[in-house]
């Protein structure tokens, strides 16, 4: 049966919001804040291929005869034939990341190939076409879908985008080199996002100044 006559499901999450799903050969995938899965109802074919847009943890149903593949933006191509990974690819985003928790992936790019083991991640640069591994801590990329934020030397920019995706905030900055300060610890994720501020404040010289939903970066 040819693939174009698959029948598609999409899921789309907003921000704050998380959502698991099951999909037809057992696959489990979990769907993190502001983030698209497209994905056949019933796979058909040779390859199992789900397209995404933001981040998602997949936990790989194992099918030797079926490869199964996370397209990203027609850009990037994450193989696999059973294994749990995450992938990082926020629209907007000039960098794609994907960390490997157990089994082993294929990453490519066009006729580039990076196969990774546990605890390495492929770090995509989709402007530049060009694409790197890292000896990582998987298990950090992927506390989200446990309720926390785990970072390890991150710049704020990051850590601050996370928390706008999950907490619905903005965020200004006071002077732009804030935006690379670099901050680790861990953060319980359903607390007020005041709360993940405050002790964010309490390792650093930064303070947030907070007027609703908006929040301004300042250095003491």
């Amino acid at each position: 049966v040819g693939e174009d006559t698959l029948v598609y499901n999409q899921m789309e999450t907003l921000t704050g919001m998380e959502y698991t799903l099951t999909l037809s050969d057992g696959t489990r995938v979990y769907l993190n804040a502001e983030s698209r899965l497209k994905y056949p109802v019933v796979f058909r074919g040779t390859e199992r291929v789900v397209e995404l847009s933001g981040e998602a943890y997949f936990k790989v149903e194992k099918d030797s005869l079926h490869p199964f593949i996370v397209n990203v933006y027609d850009k990037l191509k994450v193989e696999v034939l059973g294994t749990e990974f995450n992938v990082q690819a926020y629209s907007g985003d000039e960098v794609v990341k994907t960390t490997l928790n157990c089994g082993k992936v294929r990453v490519m790019m066009g006729k580039e190939a990076l196969e990774l083991v546990p605890d390495q991640q492929a770090v995509c640069d989709l402007r530049h076409r060009r694409f790197h591994k890292i000896e990582v801590n998987a298990n950090y990329f992927s506390a989200w879908k446990d309720g926390k934020f785990i970072f390890e030397d991150e710049p704020l920019e990051n850590i601050l985008n996370s928390l706008a995706r999950w907490y619905n905030i903005s965020v200004f900055y006071q002077n732009e080199e804030l935006k690379n300060f670099h901050f680790t610890g861990d953060l319980e994720r359903y607390d007020d996002f005041s709360v993940a501020l405050r002790m964010l404040e309490k390792a650093t010289n930064i303070r947030f100044l907070v007027t609703g939903r908006t929040v301004v970066v300042q250095i003491i």
